[in-house]
């Protein structure tokens, strides 16, 4: 077997020069913003992340077992001193591996048997509250608008009730009901 042990020439990398290729972004403040914004949340990139808990961070898809995989996190502390823009910058250079997924998420993270850190995106079941509270409020401005018509009114005086379909006001109780199947 031949080996390459005499060749003993050190590779060296200067990641300090900054080529076109390098930033991706085109901007002159991408080292600069996301630097500051190292420095200012490097202890919790540092840190042991918890089973079960929530990180804002990036998650990459991982088609081959079908599982999304912590990329990288950020505090809510450092993530509310700048910009959206910033932060994403900042998340995809000091990420763990290259994500063609770049939205920023809630994650709560579940650290498998074999140590691989994987994740459930929450931000998905926010827009769908989001989305499902719009049409409920919409439908009970209806009704309260309907019942305050006079034939309503009337109604209500007459027999104490109002009118087929304005007795009940629809509520965030039970508004993802159709998902509990």
């Amino acid at each position: 077997m031949d080996s390459d042990s005499d060749n003993d020439d050190i590779l060296y990398i200067d990641s300090d020069i900054d080529t076109d290729s390098d930033n991706e972004f085109g901007d002159d403040d991408f080292d600069h913003d996301s630097d500051l914004i190292y420095r200012q949340d490097e202890e919790h990139l540092d840190s042991e992340k918890l089973h079960n808990s929530y990180y804002i961070g990036l998650c990459n898809i991982y088609s081959f077992r079908k599982t999304m995989l912590f990329v990288n996190s950020i505090s809510t502390r450092t993530y509310y001193k700048h910009s959206h823009e910033n932060i994403l910058k900042y998340l995809k250079n000091y990420s763990i591996f290259r994500t063609s997924r770049h939205i920023i998420e809630i994650m709560q993270l579940k650290i498998l048997q074999n140590g691989t850190y994987s994740v459930i995106i929450k931000t998905h079941w926010l827009k769908m509250v989001q989305r499902h509270w719009k049409k409920t409020y919409k439908h009970r401005m209806s009704i309260i608008k309907q019942r305050h018509t006079p034939s309503s009114i009337f109604m209500v005086q007459q027999t104490g009730r109002y009118p087929a379909g304005l007795n009940v006001i629809p509520t965030i109780h039970g508004m993802l009901r159709q998902y509990s199947k």
